[in-house]
């Protein structure tokens, strides 16, 4: 997925006042590239670390395949200037010198981190569109946010320990949906092919990531979807296995 860096941010998010396009890397086009700053790769990771608007499957590193990524970041900076970034970034900036923008690197520099009163701040402006006063959210409001926008890591590496379903409390639906996609990576990797990601199968799979995702945040997960994404998880993997060359997954200790 490929936007321009500092274009209008409007992909999956309502909330898009204000809100510009940081790293949003592709192979085909061109970006400038510089040694990273260790200070603010440190910045960045606890941003990549706290990650929002997981998406409706996992998107792998176009340039060299070796990590993938599910959700975004928000960096704030100067004149309400709001920074959607994917979760890849800090791997681009750190492994393929990707330079963002100045005025994003500044913006991480000065601005505030997630976890932090100013951040909760911000994000109470933020969902309000921009046009509010910048008030704090009660510890409520936060820890409710938190609960709905950071349920996984996002970062993975291409073959990630799979997770068994029994060991989860059967009532921990959300759990299910992470272990689930987590699973459908392991045997995946992340170089699949334009055919098998335009699929039926596959498109229906991701189709019922975003469905669950929703109904996460809507508070009407049940069951059913938890059920029909396991099974079209199933069929998506079995279809990678009848249409793709092997790939074996990790070893334990390399996880």
């Amino acid at each position: 997925m490929y936007f321009p860096d500092l274009s209008p941010y409007q992909y999956v998010s309502q909330y898009t006042a204000h809100t510009l396009n940081v790293g949003w890397l592709d192979a085909e086009h061109n970006f400038l590239t510089g040694k990273p700053d260790e200070e603010i790769l440190e910045r960045l990771k606890i941003h990549c670390q706290n990650d929002v608007n997981p998406t409706f499957g996992i998107h792998p590193c176009e340039l060299c395949g070796n990590v993938s990524g599910s959700a975004e970041i928000r960096v704030f900076g100067r004149d309400d200037k709001i920074y959607a970034a994917p979760s890849l970034i800090w791997h681009y900036m750190a492994e393929h010198h990707y330079q963002p923008p100045a005025e994003f690197l500044q913006a991480i520099q000065e601005g505030p981190l997630p976890d932090t009163p100013d951040y909760k701040k911000f994000w109470h402006w933020y969902y309000a569109g921009g046009e509010s006063e910048k008030e704090f959210m009660t510890p409520e409001e936060w820890e409710a946010y938190q609960a709905q926008h950071r349920p996984h890591l996002t970062v993975l590496p291409v073959a990630p320990k799979s997770v068994t379903l029994a060991e989860l409390p059967a009532n921990d639906l959300w759990a299910k949906v992470n272990a689930t996609k987590r699973r459908v990576l392991a045997h995946l990797g992340p170089n699949l092919s334009y055919e098998f990601r335009s699929s039926n199968i596959y498109q229906a799979y991701t189709g019922l990531c975003g469905e669950a995702q929703m109904a996460y945040e809507d508070g009407e997960l049940n069951e059913e979807i938890v059920s029909k994404l396991e099974e079209y998880a199933e069929k998506a993997v079995e279809l990678w296995k009848i249409t793709s060359p092997p790939a074996p997954l990790l070893d334990e200790k390399h996880v």
